[in-house]
């Protein structure tokens, strides 16, 4: 249900009294938002890991507040999904409601689940469809066919280009372009200003830089590497988290890559411990081995 076509219903006989569960700064957000539609925010509640003790006695005491609805406002992933389930088992409130500032843009062929706030300046696209407890912050744009999965979050000003898919609990950081047709697993998180160009990403693993790349491992130990797809050509190619491939050795472990010496590349073909075939390497640091090659034979060309 949307707050919004609350507002401009001709059965409405009072402004709903709106509880807003978390006191943090996107919790002040919502309710703005709320208060613009001319509803009533009540913000209450903590967040589940402040202790058992306390969270459970502030969901005791919402009885009394005599609220018509509930939207959970916890930047939090995996919080906000746990309060939402909590806060759906309490007799009152146990309807929630879908929140869109009456600056943003939904599309009437858009499909918002419960619990979904958009932000102010969003824009949700043509036959998007935003999964239940979503997050679409302020400026973010989900273009056209976009889906994203339960309890995602689309940080300020992010792009998702079109038929982009978010698995369940995604992260999108500030700023970070995704490019059309890519799918997202669950658990994704995409770093502040990253750019999206691969198919595969990897579950609860950061993924930062132009293109994203995996900011360490998890999961990948004795694989020399993270078998991707190439966005070209859609082949398998293998690619390095940035943490090891700094450090020069095989994803997920201290020791060099198979079949090489530790240390700078000794002998011909050597690939200075990287795991990496040169020609997936980016240009830049080909063309800095190139160069330093050149020093070492005293090759002028």
């Amino acid at each position: 249900m949307r707050l919004e076509d609350i507002s401009h219903s001709k059965y409405r006989i009072r402004p709903w009294r709106v509880l807003v569960w978390g006191a943090g700064g996107h919790g002040k957000e919502v309710a703005s938002a709320v208060r613009a539609l001319g509803h009533e925010a009540v913000i209450r509640g903590g967040l589940p890991d402040d202790g058992p003790l306390q969270y459970v006695d502030d969901m005791n005491k919402l009885g009394a507040l005599c609220v018509d609805a509930f939207i959970v406002a916890i930047g939090n992933n995996q919080l906000r999904g746990k309060a939402y389930r909590d806060l759906c088992l309490i007799p009152c409130p146990s309807r929630p409601v879908t929140v869109v500032h009456p600056s943003a843009w939904v599309s009437p062929t858009a499909c918002l689940a419960d619990g979904v706030y958009v932000a102010a300046m969003a824009a949700v696209q043509d036959e998007a469809k935003i999964g239940t407890g979503s997050i679409v912050n302020t400026g973010a744009v989900v273009s056209h066919g976009c889906q994203i999965g339960r309890f995602s979050h689309i940080a300020p000003n992010a792009t998702l280009c079109g038929d982009v898919s978010v698995g369940s609990a995604g992260f999108v950081g500030a700023g970070a372009v995704v490019r059309e047709g890519i799918h997202l697993m669950d658990y994704t998180v995409i770093g502040c200003g990253a750019a999206v160009v691969l198919d595969t990403m990897f579950p609860n693993v950061p993924h930062v830089g132009v293109p994203a790349w995996p900011l360490e491992c998890k999961g990948c130990a004795g694989t020399g590497g993270i078998v991707a797809l190439s966005p070209a050509t859609k082949d398998p190619m293998v690619t390095m988290c940035q943490q090891c491939n700094g450090k020069g050795v095989r994803c997920g472990t201290q020791e060099p890559p198979q079949g090489q010496a530790g240390g700078e590349g000794s002998g011909e073909g050597a690939e200075r411990s990287t795991g990496v075939p040169s020609e997936t390497r980016p240009a830049k640091k080909r063309q800095r081995r190139s160069r330093h090659n050149r020093r070492d034979t005293g090759n002028p060309s």
